[in-house]
């Protein structure tokens, strides 16, 4: 099962604050704005944004990391998931550039993690799409509501996704679907927070 990409309506909040235990502070910025967007990455509302200062990732340019490059990549297991858990690639999508994986427990989808690079020459094909028309690839292009570790964090409204853009790389985790709710969206940012940033930025 494939769940990276989809989007679920979530109670709408504002919250400032660290995410995580013994975190640094994440500052996420949510409007409460009706996510009418909700089927691809949420732009945010204009003015709820935040200013970086990283340079804009290369949207359709240059040779994105080889699917062995992002498979190296470590993904580390959500705090207080079991630890006969692993991730799982979906090696039917991945390709250079892409990578996804599922986390799962029987039949219980727990989370899932999309690697996107945004060098893929794909993306050019969504430059003039709307928000709502570019699904994961969006995140290649909205502006950042926040930051993390010095790196462009995105806390879409409503959604049960958060996202962090590392140099020409775009890390997208998403709250899965199981029942008991081991993963749940406000714990997102501690996950993605554990990945090494520095070195996804240096690909």
């Amino acid at each position: 099962m494939l769940a990276t990409g989809c989007k679920k309506k979530e109670a709408a909040s504002t919250s400032t604050g660290s995410v995580g235990s013994g975190s640094p502070t994440v500052v996420i910025v949510d409007s409460g704005a009706d996510p009418a967007n909700a089927a691809g990455s949420a732009a945010p509302p204009a003015g709820s944004g935040v200013a970086s200062t990283n340079p804009p990732p290369k949207i359709g340019t240059g040779d994105p990391a080889s699917l062995a490059a992002l498979t190296a990549i470590k993904l580390p297991l959500p705090t207080g998931v079991a630890t006969t858990l692993a991730w799982q690639d979906v090696s039917v999508v991945n390709a250079d550039g892409d990578r996804r994986s599922n986390l799962e427990d029987g039949e219980d989808h727990i989370m899932s993690v999309h690697i996107l690079d945004c060098r893929q020459t794909i993306l050019k094909d969504y430059i003039s799409k709307p928000a709502n028309e570019r699904g994961d690839n969006g995140y290649c292009f909205d502006p950042p509501t926040g930051m993390l570790k010095g790196f462009d964090l995105i806390a879409p409204t409503g959604a049960v996704q958060r996202a962090v853009r590392a140099g020409n790389i775009t890390v997208i985790a998403t709250a899965g679907t199981s029942g008991d709710k081991r993963v749940k969206t406000d714990g997102l940012a501690a996950w993605l927070e554990m990945l090494d940033l520095a070195a996804i930025a240096r690909m």
